[in-house]
């Protein structure tokens, strides 16, 4: 999940940089139209003034969310105990302390014109109130996530590969006896059969021009023999595997199928 996080993080100061911009500009213009309306040296500026910080408060906690929830969505992070309070300790420094000057800033505007303190109170309200929304959202998606049925990852058989006759001893001590069944290599071929299956089943639902069925076709047809070739097979997966590099960011259930069907080859005894 850091890798999704360190996206996020680069992403957000991109976007708080808009942001920031924004608003100086927005500060800018209210101190204009108080110069025009005569009112430049009054407490309606320094309430407006922490109006417009107030908002882009409230803007940058829904604005941290979005982009924080967008790359762990497209990461496909799982669940974990801990999620939600990851989660929080990254998003929560975007509105902590003074949320990087915004909830003092009409009060440096008071002393930066001789004028007596004035008690701002709306950016304070509008931080408090960003970060009980951010926990908010992120427990509500933690807690969606841990009921959400997690996609199945391609589990290859086990296979103890053995010499000698003392299964006995392996299975429960020296005097014990084993029920030993001795598998093929028809086991690894269904390993085989079943990826390509669950890859097939992704593609026909993405249903994309260039997906290579004749291809897996092929590798079907030579998984059905006696003796597979194992590097006939690494060689038509090669091939596989460069036409859906292309599709791998529109269809997220991809990689994993296509991981499955590598595992499954890797089994293949030569």
């Amino acid at each position: 999940m850091e890798q999704f996080l360190n996206i996020a993080r680069d992403q957000i100061a991109i976007a708080l940089d808009d942001q920031q911009g924004a608003l100086n500009k927005a500060l800018s213009a209210i101190t204009s139209k108080a110069s025009a309306g005569g009112y430049l040296r009054s407490g309606r500026l320094i309430f407006e003034l922490d109006r417009a910080c107030a908002a882009t408060i409230s803007e940058r906690g829904a604005t941290v969310w979005r982009i924080v929830h967008n790359c762990i969505t497209v990461g496909r992070v799982r669940f974990t105990p801990q999620l939600a309070s990851t989660l929080k300790a990254f998003c929560r420094p975007y509105l902590s302390g003074t949320v990087q000057g915004l909830t003092n800033r009409a009060r440096q505007q008071t002393e930066h014109m001789g004028m007596p303190p004035v008690e701002t109170h709306e950016s304070e309200a509008a931080r408090d109130m960003a970060v009980r929304s951010l926990d908010s959202q992120i427990d509500l998606f933690c807690a969606a996530l841990s009921v959400e049925p997690q996609d199945a990852t391609y589990q290859p058989n086990t296979v103890i590969n053995m010499t000698g006759t003392n299964y006995g001893a392996i299975q429960a001590g020296a005097q014990s006896t084993a029920t030993v069944t001795v598998t093929t290599s028809t086991v690894y071929q269904d390993s085989i059969r079943s990826a390509l299956d669950e890859l097939k089943k992704e593609l026909q639902a993405l249903a994309h021009a260039d997906a290579p069925m004749a291809i897996i076709h092929e590798s079907e047809r030579e998984v059905a023999k006696a003796t597979p070739d194992k590097a006939r097979l690494q060689s038509l997966f090669g091939g596989i595997k460069a036409c859906l590099s292309s599709m791998i960011d529109t269809a997220p259930k991809i990689p994993a199928a296509i991981e499955g069907v590598q595992r499954a080859i890797a089994m293949l005894p030569m």
